[in-house]
């Protein structure tokens, strides 16, 4: 996801309640894209509990794309108080919002990562040379490698996200990676598409 400076809020449109763009200071050029949870969107997130109480699952703390050589740690994101999601402080730095699942759980695990920065490319900068059936491999805080296998990749216009789509829970173990891609616009700083790669457990 791209998001390139941290604390402004300025709306996509009413049409997108999880979304919002954040102007850069100081410059123009480099924008991020927020997702931003509303109250609503704790629907999809409420099964993610195991029935199971054996089954114990553990926080991303790494995250690697082989294919396009990306190795970083993942941080931990809330939300703020006006429900929109926290982003990562570091371009280089993925997120992890820590109200969806956990790698390995079933429902949906969603990170967003910068796309660009003031300083240059973020960490999903090349996430769109992602192919299908390529693999990302997670790893939780104690070790463990949960590998999750690429399905598809979309990109969807800010004005007509599926939020349900991508933020939904799902009976298996899926993964949602997300950064701006399209165009970008300076007068509203900000662009135009989302990429959404979608995968699931190997």
């Amino acid at each position: 996801m791209t998001r390139v400076s941290a604390q402004n809020n300025l709306n996509y449109g009413n049409r997108h309640p999880f979304i919002k763009a954040v102007p850069v200071l100081n410059k123009i050029v480099v924008v991020i894209t927020v997702l931003a949870l509303s109250l609503t969107a704790f629907q999809f997130y409420g099964q993610n509990e195991q029935s199971a109480a054996s089954i114990q699952y553990f926080k991303p703390n790494q995250i690697s794309l082989l294919d396009i050589n990306i190795s970083a740690p993942i941080v931990p994101l809330g939300l703020k108080k006006d429900k929109t999601l926290q982003v990562p402080e570091k371009a280089s730095e993925v997120g992890w919002f820590e109200k969806s699942a956990m790698p390995g759980q079933t429902g949906t695990l969603i990170m967003v990562g910068h796309y660009d920065s003031e300083t240059g490319e973020g960490i999903f900068y090349k996430l769109d040379q992602l192919k299908i059936g390529e693999e990302i491999m997670l790893t939780n805080t104690i070790g463990e490698e949960i590998i999750y296998k690429i399905e598809k990749m979309e990109n969807y216009p800010l004005d007509n996200f599926p939020d349900e789509l991508v933020y939904g829970n799902t009976a298996y173990p899926s993964l949602r990676l997300i950064t701006c891609s399209g165009n970008f616009n300076a007068e509203l700083s900000r662009y135009s598409h989302n990429l959404v790669v979608y995968a699931s457990r190997k």
